[in-house]
């Protein structure tokens, strides 16, 4: 699995987090009516769309771009109090 993702220049934990799911897994696009499947760098491997998206959020925690809590949410980086104000329109009668 390694070989593969380096002969495919994913060489880093950060070239891995960079990824996305369909780059490891793989995808099928419709052109005029046909189907096309376009394999994936790990295609072969029998892995599944969410255990290569699995991996690549795993690098991403370790990279520091997510939080291990909330995978889904961007890690913190600073606090801006006025970045996380929100709107909130006033009721005019």
């Amino acid at each position: 699995m390694l070989v593969a993702l380096g002969e495919n220049g994913i060489k880093t934990v950060e070239d891995l987090a960079g990824c996305a799911t369909d780059d490891l897994h793989g995808w099928v696009e419709q052109t005029t009516g046909t189907p096309t499947r376009h394999a994936g760098v790990l295609d072969g491997f029998g892995l599944s769309r969410e255990e290569c998206g699995a991996m690549i959020m795993k690098a991403r925690v370790r990279v520091g771009w997510t939080d291990e809590s909330s995978p889904t949410q961007p890690a913190k980086t600073r606090t801006d109090s006025r970045r996380r104000q929100s709107f909130v329109p006033s009721r005019r009668p």
